[in-house]
């Protein structure tokens, strides 16, 4: 390993080494070191695939469906969907979902998380068959493939231990969102007999070429279908077992369960946020779970299971005073707990600071919010960011409460707990719970953050961001 590994190494995006084998990222340093920019490097032998996939005849019979291994977990069901309600105003930039499932024989606690596996769109599966269309006496959407390990040591996972049809592999097993990795580029030189090709996929290759492999394939966060496009002799020739290669399979997703098991009966909700954004390329980019969760109607169906999640909330009567900060989708565990214990006769225990970009806008539960204060079962403190001016966001609020922050950390032992984005809110957020304690206790900067690091060793300062 060389300087020029290393340094390659720190240019590049963790996308490009996630899940890539040890062996194959040393064979990334002898390929991206040592040699210059107009020499053609001396490309190691390409690895062999990690499984066998051969097409079986058409007849074959298969299921309907892959294999759900994630109903082979402890606390999995298949849940139903009951309702897809949007909780962001039509004219909003943001989409936000209020998801409702079925949920029978399975138990949860707040502060559980609900992991889903999501597919492909039907667009995407489309765009995958189209792209590879010259390729049908191949393989094609009406093909059945066995799967059978190449190497030792390497598991085949339940959903492709029998005979599958391969669109429900292109539909449920392949992440189509898959951005390439260099050792992709690597697979696509050794599968092309166009000169062109292989001296665009070596440039990219080359040490000189890191930072352009960057721009050109990571910034953007093209994906391995949008590149293959720019090489239709990879297209030509790429053996179906090396599709295995390319394309990382989908993993699952985590959602805080925003419901209350003693409230919302027999079901569990999450609150979703759709994400759509754009990159460079000006192209539409959707997120994968929460796109498949956002087409749901009722009867949609999924395979799910219950985790435990970041946040250990309280179980005994005697609750203690709960100070919780959910700005946005964070907001989702907190109302699981405060309607959890919106049933004891203790009152003054609950206090809630949400953030939102604007009252009519994203103010999630606002309803629900008004009812649980005049019950007295809740404090609530709004931050509207957009509404004013000035941008006001949670820490503010926390900051224009501290003495009141102060006296339920010193004098009612209160907990403090944290969700939602972790780019800026939680270090702000905790600059201000540490500034209130400072100032109204009367103690120094230094002594209240060790008091704050002794509450987090205790369990009294949690957090679950993302």
């Amino acid at each position: 390993m060389n300087t020029i590994f290393f340094k390659t190494m720190f240019l590049l995006s963790n996308f490009e080494f996630q899940m890539l084998p040890l062996f194959r990222i040393l064979s990334l340093s002898s390929l991206v070191s040592g040699f210059p920019s107009n020499a053609e490097p001396n490309l190691p032998k390409l690895e062999p695939s990690s499984f066998i996939v051969k097409v079986l005849e058409n007849g074959t019979p298969v299921k309907d469906s892959l294999n759900k291994e994630d109903l082979l977990k402890p606390n999995s069901a298949i849940v139903t969907c009951i309702g897809n309600e949007r909780v962001t105003s039509k004219d909003h930039f943001q989409d936000t979902r209020l998801m409702k499932f079925t949920l029978e024989n399975l138990n949860y606690d707040p502060g559980d998380v609900l992991v889903v596996r999501p597919q492909n769109s039907d667009q995407a599966v489309n765009y995958f068959f189209e792209l590879f269309k010259n390729r049908k006496d191949d393989f094609n959407e009406n093909s059945v493939v066995n799967v059978s390990k190449n190497i030792e040591n390497i598991f085949i996972p339940p959903a492709l231990d029998k005979p599958v049809a391969f669109k429900n592999v292109i539909k449920e097993y392949f992440n189509l969102d898959t951005m390439p990795r260099r050792y992709t580029l690597e697979i696509f030189w050794h599968f092309t007999d166009r000169e062109e090709e292989r001296q665009n996929l070596m440039k990219f290759m080359s040490a000189e070429g890191t930072k352009e492999f960057y721009k050109r394939f990571i910034l953007p966060k093209r994906t391995v279908l949008e590149v293959l496009e720019e090489f239709p002799g990879v297209v030509e020739k790429i053996p179906i077992d090396y599709l295995f290669e390319i394309f990382q399979d989908i993993k699952p997703r985590s959602y805080s369960i925003a419901s209350s098991p003693k409230v919302h009966k027999d079901e569990i909700h999450l609150l979703v946020a759709v994400v759509n954004y754009k990159t460079d390329l000006d192209k539409p980019r959707s997120g994968l779970c929460s796109t498949w969760l956002a087409s749901f109607q009722n009867g949609s169906k999924a395979a799910v299971y219950l985790a435990k999640g970041l946040l250990s909330f309280p179980k005994s009567k005697d609750s203690p005073t709960m100070i919780m900060v959910g700005p946005g989708t964070g907001i989702a565990p907190f109302r699981s707990y405060v309607h959890q214990t919106s049933d004891s006769n203790e009152t003054d225990k609950n206090y809630v600071f949400f953030g939102c970009r604007s009252q009519s806008a994203d103010y999630y539960f606002a309803d629900e919010w008004d009812t649980l204060q005049k019950e007295n079962k809740t404090h609530l403190f709004a931050a509207f960011s957009r509404d004013q001016p000035e941008k006001i966001y949670v820490q503010h609020i926390i900051e224009k409460n501290a003495e009141l922050m102060w006296k339920l950390i010193a004098h009612r032992n209160a907990s403090i707990y944290v969700a939602g984005n972790a780019i800026n809110m939680p270090n702000e957020v905790k600059k201000a719970f540490i500034s209130s304690y400072s100032s109204y206790g009367n103690v120094s900067q230094t002594r209240a953050e060790e008091f704050f690091m002794d509450m987090e060793t205790n369990g009294r300062y949690q957090t679950e961001t993302w």
